[in-house]
């Protein structure tokens, strides 16, 4: 994460745990232990998508491209003067993010914030953004390209990359009845 430049060392007089959470694969994920600072954070109402609202703007479309945007939150730089609130322990010193890390209480509402400013205009009517997850919806195949050459336009202007995820394959089944 130095290497990438996410975190540097630092010597802020604010300091978060490492702890160690067990994914659903089984492998471990380490996170950083917010909850002394979210405590103490004045809280972002910025608003995320209420799930009626984005399944009425599904209706009647045919075709969707789920997306996911790469590196996440990490995609906004944390402002100068905010770094020293994120700093962590390691083994190895003290260092801070530069990049918006996961677990602060206002994380989400940021990079929601940002999807609006690059989407807003498109939510619920060709697109939903949730977080690092869009959704490009259509009623047909030429209207769902148009619209996917919009959110990659937009997504390129903004220095947004999507991940790299295996393809869904579907292929149709043949099902069989039993014998009389």
């Amino acid at each position: 994460m130095e290497e990438r430049e996410l975190i540097r060392k630092s010597s802020s007089e604010w300091a978060s745990p490492l702890v160690l959470v067990w994914k659903k694969s089984g492998d471990l994920r380490i996170c950083v232990d917010y909850r002394w600072l979210n405590a103490r954070t004045t809280k972002d109402a910025h608003p995320l998508p209420h799930q009626a609202d984005c399944l009425a703007a599904l209706g009647g479309n045919a075709i969707f491209s789920a997306m996911d945007l790469t590196s996440g939150f990490y995609n906004i730089e944390m402002a100068e003067e905010d770094k020293k609130f994120t700093a962590f322990t390691t083994p190895m010193g003290l260092y801070e993010f530069n990049r918006l890390p996961q677990g602060l209480c206002n994380s989400p509402a940021s990079f929601m914030r940002l999807m609006m400013h690059i989407f807003g205009d498109q939510n619920f009517l060709t697109i939903l953004c949730y977080l690092d997850d869009l959704l490009v919806f259509a009623p047909n195949e030429s209207v769902a390209l148009k619209r996917l050459e919009l959110v990659f336009s937009r997504l390129r202007s903004h220095g947004l990359k999507l991940a790299q995820k295996m393809p869904l394959v579907t292929s149709e089944c043949a099902v069989s009845r039993p014998r009389d």
